[in-house]
């Protein structure tokens, strides 16, 4: 084994792995008169539970059966013998393979294979492989006027994991929050404002009361169809400066603001930008001129449209009849700001699932228009449901907002600690309390695919033998004990005498980087929190099994702490990406 080969599979035995079948599938399309540009499928490695099926496993003969007109088998069959017969004797002292279940290839790493790759494990750590590449994250984005939804709060925990993402992955992020400040809603909230408002009663608590208005105008305007009418024409007024209008929306605005700040604080997330839409305004008219003389849009019954029937879309709205602007509008401005400003090579929109015509009208428009040519992507997400299964509806008033969900969240923490730790004081107990409790809400968002509804269930939250926050921080807490108590040797460490237990842990280390890969592919965090789940349960596996500050061996026994030194830092830095900030005691 070469020295390279042998460095990459001590530091990535699936890497490794994966190279030497692509290279024995290269061979054999060579001796099958099958070379490039023959497309060869794509292939994955996988981790299987039972050991029968091998430490790495694949299903790759199946893909290329069809290529070479044989059955899985038959290739499965010829690739092993290839690799066994090209690699040297060193490779079968590491790794041997199997064929089985009619093609499936399984690897299985040798005690000596594992002992090789511990001496090179280590500690997760920030790459660089993207320096300076820029990438626009946006998320968050929540309406002014309303209190930040369960749905918004979903949004900003998944953006703000992405942006610790693909900083590991070593792009400089910028975190983008896109405020709803602007819209014909500003004219429904307007009226309701001037007709029922109290501005006393408001300034007490501005969103609260806000909210109510905004559901009112809706009640009364089911009696009263011509409120959609002053609705209207009070939003066209704010967007042609009238100064009343003009001075209850910054007071709305600015309300605003100073709530979403407050739980941007609790959640520990921050952004390099915050840019309403009413930042584009005076930048709406000269995009709308511009495009009607390129004949890029025109004019259908007083509004302005783009065409999108060669995309089997309906048209893109860019200006109403009644000269208001719309949210794609603001959206088509905004691309070409961001792209003039930033020059990403990357952005990224975070929001529901439900805003997919959106975006695909915006990138449809792109299209036609030639604004950018750097690529953006919807990531969408999927809705936050009740604990029946049903939407939650701003218009109806039975939203569930952020702060209530942070309240409810605090509040089991802040009893389970006074439950726990006796000698802490109040302050400590609530420091506690937040911590456990972001990282309670951000854990729940995140453990389920992005794409997928999740029903919020308060009761699942705090459990202790599932895929939750707390199982995490009580197995990190569990090694910090055990690491605290460990003795520092200066001794070598026998890797090769240690146990399956000890390699299933292994493996789960080596596989760090793997479930990077699978998240950023994704945007899907939840291939993250799966492996973090999977390292924990080995750990706890380990503790159960074997003797650790026990084990008369002081080989294995200082083997063992360095791999439990190496997980506990993989589970924190890992949590860390996730947004999420882990305890060394409970």
């Amino acid at each position: 084994m070469k020295s390279g080969q042998l460095e990459l599979f001590s530091r990535h035995p699936e890497k490794y792995i994966h190279t030497i079948i692509q290279g024995a599938f290269e061979k054999l399309a060579e001796s099958h008169h099958l070379s490039h540009p023959t497309p060869f499928p794509h292939f994955e490695l996988e981790t299987k539970e039972i050991a029968t099926f091998g430490d790495f496993s694949t299903n790759a003969p199946f893909l290329y059966a069809p290529l070479f007109k044989k059955s899985p088998l038959e290739i499965a069959q010829e690739i092993s013998i290839s690799i066994q017969q090209s690699l040297s004797s060193e490779f079968k002292e590491y790794i041997h393979i199997e064929v089985a279940g009619g093609g499936f290839l399984n690897f299985f790493i040798t005690p000596s294979g594992w002992a090789r790759i511990a001496q090179k494990l280590s500690s997760p750590a920030p790459r660089k492989r993207f320096f300076k590449k820029k990438i626009i994250i946006e998320f968050s984005s929540p309406n002014i006027a309303k209190p930040m939804s369960i749905g918004h709060l979903r949004a900003t925990i998944l953006g703000n994991a992405l942006v610790h993402l693909y900083n590991h992955m070593g792009y400089k992020t910028i975190a983008w929050n896109h405020l709803g400040d602007w819209g014909t809603q500003f004219g429904k909230l307007l009226v309701a404002y001037k007709k029922w408002g109290d501005h006393t009663v408001i300034e007490k608590d501005p969103i609260t009361e806000l909210q109510k208005l905004y559901v009112r105008f809706h009640e009364e305007a089911k009696d009263d169809p011509s409120l959609e009418d002053e609705a209207r024409k009070e939003f066209n007024d704010l967007e042609k400066g009238h100064s009343a209008n003009r001075r209850i929306w910054k007071y709305i605005v600015d309300q605003s603001l100073k709530e979403f700040q407050r739980m941007y604080a609790a959640l520990d997330v921050r952004f390099d930008y915050i840019i309403g839409e009413s930042f584009y305004e005076s930048r709406l008219t000269p995009f709308i001129q511009k495009l009607l003389r390129s004949g890029k849009a025109t004019t259908s019954d007083g509004a302005t449209i783009v065409s999108l029937d060669s995309y089997h879309l309906p048209p893109g709205l860019i200006q109403k009849s009644d000269g208001a602007t719309l949210y794609l509008t603001r959206d088509l401005v905004s691309l070409l700001y961001r792209a003039r400003k930033i020059h990403p090579v990357r952005m990224l929109y975070i929001v529901g699932n439900e805003q997919s015509l959106h975006f695909q009208q915006l990138q449809a428009i792109n299209s036609i228009l030639k604004l950018t040519t750097i690529p953006f992507e919807h990531v969408s997400f999927g809705m936050v449901l009740n604990s029946l299964g049903k939407k939650f509806s701003t218009r109806k008033g039975d939203i569930v907002t952020a702060d209530e969900v942070f309240t409810e969240v605090l509040a089991h923490a802040k009893d389970t600690q006074k439950e726990k730790q006796t000698n802490q004081s109040n302050t400590q107990l609530d420091q506690t309390a937040q911590t456990v409790s972001s990282g309670v809400i951000k854990y729940s968002m995140l453990r389920s695919n992005r794409t997928s509804n999740i029903s919020f269930d308060f009761d699942s939250l705090f459990s202790l033998s599932g895929n939750s926050f707390p199982y995490l921080q009580y197995t990190y807490a569990r090694v910090m004990s055990i690491l605290a108590k460990a003795p520092r040797q200066n001794t070598a460490r026998a890797y090769n005498q240690l146990t399956k237990t000890d390699y299933e842990l292994m493996r789960s280390l080596v596989r760090f980087e793997a479930a990077i890969e699978a998240s950023a592919s994704s945007q899907s965090l939840h291939h993250l929190a799966e492996y973090l789940f999977t390292l924990a349960n080995n750990i706890n596996t380990l503790y159960e099994k074997s003797h650790i500050l026990s084990d008369s061996n002081v080989a294995t026994r200082s083997a063992r702490i360095q791999l439990l030194t190496t997980a506990a830092r993989t589970i924190r830095y890992g949590l860390g990406i996730l947004g999420i900030t882990v305890q060394e005691k409970m």
